[in-house]
């Protein structure tokens, strides 16, 4: 069997770079699933390929190579993040519950917590009134615009309607604009509280810009361009006979998953991170096998 070298290493960690780059996730997996990852000693790349595994929907083996990442990482708190989030799209809620637990030992003063705790309440049907107490526990901590919105829209289920609204001002006050400044507004409409001001702001953002010239014959470019291809292309029959079989298209619903995966392979990269020679592996696959998720001591 192929041990692949340093230099080997590096081409394939570029290919999988690039394929992510052009959104490939199937196939930067096809190039992952190649290797033994629990000869790479990388905490980062092997994270990388843990969201990579993520990113195609196949969780237990993320599950494993971010469970191979934590017990070679000197602090795994947000290894444990993502364990924990991978476990509830599993929906393994006890395993989640195990990771949560672990995780508030590595990071007891830190205010995420209060997230994880409350998606493990939402996965588990907790009622409003228990997600509705640990969102509000968390906005004492930390006022950030998803959550603060999140905690919005849980007023708006329970019938809160002056608390909702309060927040929804708050959301605007402080941070003017963008999505969650967009979805407050939403619910104020909901409600029927949006003022005249407010409402054309809100308004504004379903209003197409006008074209310059030179985008309007740029666009009429592209529109003939792809009439042309159209005509080029066969017939509908046709192309339903070679691609009946074919895998559907990589839906990627992690939040944030193209940065991570693109802001791991940069710290790769960066050369600052790596250890000594730590890319030699095997060619093929070997499960890393189901392990305890407590760090060893």
């Amino acid at each position: 069997m192929k041990i692949l070298d340093k230099e080997e290493f590096r081409i394939k960690l570029e290919e999988i770079n690039k394929l992510v780059q052009d959104k490939d996730y199937k196939g930067a997996m096809n190039i992952v699933d190649s290797i033994d990852w629990r000869r790479v000693k990388n905490v980062r790349t092997l994270c990388v390929v843990g969201e990579i595994y993520a990113a195609n929907g196949r969780y237990e083996d993320s599950k494993e190579i971010f469970l191979l990442a934590y017990h070679k990482a000197s602090i795994g708190k947000n290894i444990l993040y993502r364990l924990i989030e991978i476990s509830l799209r599993m929906d393994d809620i006890n395993e989640a519950e195990e990771f949560f637990e672990e995780y508030k030992q590595v990071a007891s003063n830190d205010s995420t917590q209060y997230i994880l705790q409350y998606k493990i309440a939402r996965a588990k049907n907790s009622s409003l009134n228990e997600q509705i107490r640990i969102l509000e526990e968390y906005k004492e901590q930390e006022f950030t615009e998803k959550w603060s919105y999140e905690l919005a829209a849980l007023y708006y289920k329970a019938g809160e309607k002056q608390k909702c609204l309060d927040l929804c001002n708050e959301i605007i006050l402080w941070f003017s604009e963008g999505k969650y400044v967009m979805k407050a507004y939403d619910l104020k409409m909901r409600m029927g509280e949006l003022t005249g001001a407010e409402k054309a702001k809100f308004e504004k953002q379903f209003v197409p810009k006008l074209l310059t010239p030179e985008q309007a014959k740029e666009l009429e470019k592209k529109k003939t361009e792809t009439e042309v291809k159209a005509q080029e292309e066969p017939e509908a029959e046709e192309v339903e006979e070679t691609t009946e079989n074919n895998e559907p298209e990589v839906q990627v619903s992690m939040e944030g998953i193209q940065e991570k995966i693109s802001k791991g392979i940069r710290d790769v990269f960066g050369g600052k991170t790596q250890e000594k020679n730590p890319w030699i592996w095997l060619t093929r696959p070997v499960s890393p096998g189901k392990m305890r998720f407590r760090k060893k001591s």
